[in-house]
């Protein structure tokens, strides 16, 4: 059998850029280990086996499930390397390779695991530097695990440049990486956010073939979609958690891991999920097999909320709810039959209305222009000639009345329009629309999303509010 120092080589496991790693057997300890052997390139150089050695020590302080741990310092006169836990599983990068999307929510469990990891090793003062998919390794039994921390500034960036590692394939890097810069807490945020987008999406944020194009979109561009308009499963809560981490300037992005941890756990709050119910080893051994089971069970979620705000009298959020359902299970029949009451409600009552309108607006129709009946008079009363010249009169006009005018205030998204009557109105920045007080039908649409409709009655001199959003 095949040794490397002491270490028993059972197979090798891949090879990287920057090393070969091989599945091991430490016959001291009887357990399994990873080896990371260096490439000559690297290894021939003492000040990056200085690096390393001396970084080794650092990452092996960190204890965290969701980071491999490193063992040991490999020092022998034809290896040098790490070596760490050992870890029975595949990357997410070949994951993804056979699932292009992840569902939305399964893909905030495994970014709040790599978001545990991350505050584990920043309060120690230890950056990451080079989160992609290939460095996040999944375990049969579900668990994902962080590896190779700080490779990237371990090794002098002359030997990387060498291997096309920095330059070859940077679509996860930082614009500060980018441009040469220091990276910290928030350059690893950064490319957590690029992560997030590619597992919900289906394609990365920046990507170019020419590497430095690939960079100067990094640098100066904004992704040019938002995950919502690709994927309209994504809410825009999480579009606006994305839009965060990817901001050009540090100061814009989230500041600590554990601030865009909380953010996620308050949409899943919101969605009534957690963490522990979201089953990653289900999720892994069958994706869509587990995932359409969630989509049901999600739209049977949002169904019941429905059915609450509706009792509630929230008719217009009820709607939101219910095509929030049919999102997630576009053939919820339960949805289908509430939204089909709710239609039926809003149509029997604007018919009610309208035939009630129709009636006693013809009632006082016929009233005013019903002729009054002639006067008879008796026939010798007349006179011989009638017809006579008028007299010139001054005709006062009737007084123009004075409309008090009702307003309607608008909150919504930009991506939602708003029509009025079946006409679309662009709102100013106020969202104020001013109109006559009467009955009207209001309308709101958004690509992806069935149409919301409803309709007000506006009241003289009152202003009315519409919320539209989520969680409205």
């Amino acid at each position: 059998m095949e040794k490397i120092g002491s270490y028993e080589i059972i197979k090798e496991v891949g090879e990287g850029a920057l090393a070969i790693v091989y599945q091991a057997k430490d016959p001291k300890l009887n357990r399994h280990v990873a080896l990371k052997v260096l490439h000559p390139i690297f290894s021939k150089n003492k000040k990056n086996l200085d690096r390393l050695r001396q970084e080794a020590q650092t990452l092996a302080q960190l204890d965290h499930p969701n980071i491999i741990r490193i063992y040991d310092f490999l020092d022998t006169p034809d290896s040098k390397g790490i070596i760490t836990e050992f870890v029975e599983g595949f990357t997410l990068a070949q994951f993804l390779k056979e699932n292009e999307t992840i569902l939305p929510e399964m893909a905030c469990k495994i970014v709040c695991e790599l978001l545990s990891a991350l505050e584990h090793a920043h309060s120690r003062k230890i950056i990451h530097r080079d989160i992609k998919p290939e460095n996040i390794i999944i375990h049969l039994n579900g668990s994902i695990k962080l590896a190779d921390f700080s490779i990237a500034k371990i090794l002098d960036q002359q030997s990387l440049t060498l291997t096309g590692q920095l330059i070859g394939s940077p679509f996860y890097i930082s614009p500060e990486q980018a441009s040469g810069q220091s990276a910290d807490e928030r350059s690893d945020l950064f490319s957590l956010g690029i992560l997030f987008y590619r597992m919900v999406v289906g394609e990365l944020p920046f990507y170019d073939e020419d590497s430095a194009s690939l960079l100067k979109k990094i640098l100066n561009k904004n992704p040019a979609s938002m995950p919502s308009s690709i994927n309209p499963k994504i809410p825009p809560t999480l579009d606006k958690i994305i839009t965060q981490a990817l901001a050009k300037n540090k100061e814009d992005r989230y500041q600590k891991a554990w601030e865009m941890r909380y953010d996620i756990l308050k949409y899943l709050k919101k969605s009534r999920l957690t963490l522990e119910e979201l089953q990653l080893k289900e999720f892994f051994q069958d994706p869509k097999a587990y995932s359409k089971t969630l989509r049901k069970n999600l739209s049977q979620h949002y169904c019941t909320l429905g059915q609450e705000a509706f009792q509630s009298k929230k008719f217009i959020h009820a709607s939101q709810l219910w095509n929030k359902a049919l999102e997630y299970d576009p053939q919820n029949t339960s949805v289908l039959a509430h939204l089909q009451t709710n239609q039926s409600r809003k149509t029997k009552s604007t018919w009610q209305k309208t035939i009630s309108i129709f009636v006693v607006a013809t009632a006082i129709l016929y009233l005013y222009l019903k002729p009054k009946p002639l006067e008879q008079l008796p026939l010798k009363a007349l006179p011989e000639q009638t017809v006579q010249k008028p007299e010139k009169q001054n005709i006062i006009p009737p007084p123009v009345p004075t409309i008090v005018w009702s307003y309607l205030k608008i909150n919504k998204e930009p991506s939602t329009k708003f029509l009025l009557d079946n006409k679309e109105i662009i709102l100013d920045p106020s969202g104020i629309v001013k109109l006559e007080p009467g009955s009207y039908r209001i309308t709101f649409r958004k690509p992806g999303f069935k149409d919301i409709n409803a309709t007000v009655k506006l009241k003289a001199g009152e202003t009315s509010t519409i919320n539209i959003g989520e969680g409205n």
